[in-house]
This record gives C-alpha cells, sequence and structure tokens, in this order.
C-alpha cells in the first residue's frame, strides 16, 4: 500500500500548475480531454527537458489507497485509546470506590433523624455530627470520582450527588443554627429521610463503577 504521502504529493501536484524541484522548475497540467469521472492524465515537462512526460491518474484506485490509509490509522487510534483505557482501570481496579461508604452509614442516618424529631440539643449536636460524618463521605466519593476523570465529564452523576448535598447542607444549616433555618422539624425529617433514600442511588452509582474497573477490555480483532 502507498502511503499517505503519496496521496498528498498527487494532490498537489495536479492542482499545481509549477513546482520547484531540486532547483528546477516543472510545469504540471491536466490534459481536459482525458477528464474523465475515474480520472484524467497528467502532463509534466521541465525547461531543461524536451520531453513532456504523461501520467494517468486513477482516481478510483487513488481514493481506495485513500480509503485504507484512513482506516488504518482509525485502527490504530482505536488500539492506543483502548490501551488507555486498560492502564487507567488496572491502575484503580483494586481500590473499590464502593468502599468509601461504610456499612454504618445507615446509622448515621438514623442519628440525623433522630435529631430532627428531638428539642434536646445533646440530640441536635448528635445530629449535626451524623451529618457532617455523611457529607465527609460524599466528598471523598467525589474527589474520587474526579481522580479517576470521571467527574466533571459525567453530568448523571454530577446531578446525583448534587441531589443528595442539598438536603444534607440544609440540615447542617438546621443543626447549626436553628434560628436562622427556614426548616420546621417536620421538614427537617422530610429532607433526612429523602438523603437517606438518595444515598442507595449514589452507592448503586459507586457499585457499577467498581464492576466497570474490573471488566477487562476486550482487544480489537
Amino acid at each position: 500500500m502507498r502511503g499517505a504521502g503519496h496521496v498528498d504529493v498527487l494532490f498537489r501536484t495536479s492542482i499545481a500548475r509549477k513546482q520547484s524541484h531540486a532547483s528546477k522548475q516543472t510545469s504540471h497540467f491536466i490534459s481536459r480531454a482525458t477528464i474523465r469521472k475515474g480520472g484524467f492524465q497528467l502532463m509534466s515537462s521541465r525547461p531543461d527537458d524536451d520531453h513532456t512526460y504523461f501520467k494517468t491518474i486513477d482516481l478510483m484506485k487513488t481514493i481506495e489507497t485513500q480509503q485504507q490509509i484512513t482506516v488504518k490509522l482509525l485502527e490504530d487510534m482505536v488500539d492506543v485509546l483502548n490501551q488507555r483505557d486498560e492502564n487507567h482501570r488496572i491502575e484503580f481496579k483494586d481500590m473499590k470506590i464502593s468502599n468509601i461508604f461504610p456499612p454504618t452509614i445507615g446509622y448515621y442516618y438514623s442519628k440525623i433523624l433522630e435529631g430532627t424529631h428531638s428539642q434536646l440539643q445533646a440530640n441536635r449536636e448528635w445530629g449535626k455530627a451524623h451529618v457532617d460524618l455523611v457529607l465527609s463521605k460524599y466528598d471523598q466519593f467525589r474527589q474520587e470520582l474526579e481522580r479517576r476523570g470521571e467527574l466533571p465529564a459525567n453530568e448523571a452523576i454530577e446531578y446525583e450527588l448534587n441531589g443528595i448535598y442539598y438536603p444534607l447542607r440544609k440540615l447542617k444549616d438546621y443543626f447549626e443554627t436553628p434560628e436562622e433555618s427556614n426548616l420546621e422539624p417536620k421538614d427537617a425529617a422530610i429532607f433526612a429521610e429523602f438523603a437517606r433514600n438518595k444515598h442507595k442511588d449514589i452507592a448503586a452509582i459507586a457499585e457499577e463503577i467498581d464492576e466497570t474497573y474490573q471488566e477487562k477490555s476486550e482487544p480489537r480483532h
């Protein structure tokens, strides 16, 4: 197979009236009488040579060559990208992102809910402490996703995270400065229950990501 350079030279030769090669000017002309769907005849001459040279240009063959070159370049690019993906997978496959969320996270949410129902300062402080705990886990989750390049590119994950940050931050304000919060205890309880249910979606995403990093990339045949 002739290379892409051959096709490029052919193109430039065909459209150029004059070209210089080693300080010798060469003139090129397309014979109009020979122009057809499948190609044309290219005439070339030089001042230091009395002969006129003719070359038949087969456009169909040239197009086929160009297509083969393009396919090969794209296949090579796919191989490079697949190898990058595989190297990335290997780097993180033993670091399960789902392990960020401890088995006790359900207990954390129960304490948050308990704090929303109680007027005792100790229970409210206990509720705030557990809001801070779960927020730190989602912060850690986000940082790990950013380290892997999943964020900010993945808008779906970003949407789910924003969906759980909002109620938790509202709850944090509720526990820290109840006099400034516009939440009633029932409202706070609804936010806490919503966040607890939303966590199931976040945990499922984490599990799915872990599974993706366990799957080996299939080689191109």
